[in-house]
């Protein structure tokens, strides 16, 4: 018995008698080949409006942990790990409070403006 494969059997068009390649076989992908990290600067971009979202709405950031809410966000983008509670209350807040000031003082260059606050 031998251990080689045998040869693809070409077909044969009949109306011109040209010979037609044989199939090809599909080999199946990979999953990961469908899963994009998400990582870098549109990581840390959607990192900081899934963290604005928590702050104008004034969800728990602990919120950011659950099961559920995690699962809603893997689920919308495959490959992206949301932030934790931690990274919310520190750096992430750190940073919309850093934007926020600075944009509110571009607005209010060259104004006088009072700032009340309840």
């Amino acid at each position: 018995m031998s251990n080689t494969m045998p040869e693809a059997k070409t077909e044969t068009n009949d109306s011109n008698d040209e010979t037609v390649p044989p199939k090809k076989r599909c080999v199946q992908s990979d999953l990961q080949t469908f899963v994009v990290k998400t990582h870098g600067k549109l990581k840390h971009d959607i990192d900081l409006q899934v963290a604005k979202y928590f702050y104008a709405n004034n969800v728990s950031f602990s919120t950011a942990e659950h099961l559920e809410f995690v699962n809603m966000i893997t689920m919308l983008k495959p490959g992206y790990s949301p932030p934790n509670r931690k990274t919310l209350a520190g750096p992430l807040l750190r940073e919309t409070t850093e934007l926020l000031q600075d944009e509110m003082q571009k607005k209010s260059c060259g104004k006088d403006s009072t700032l009340i606050e309840d």
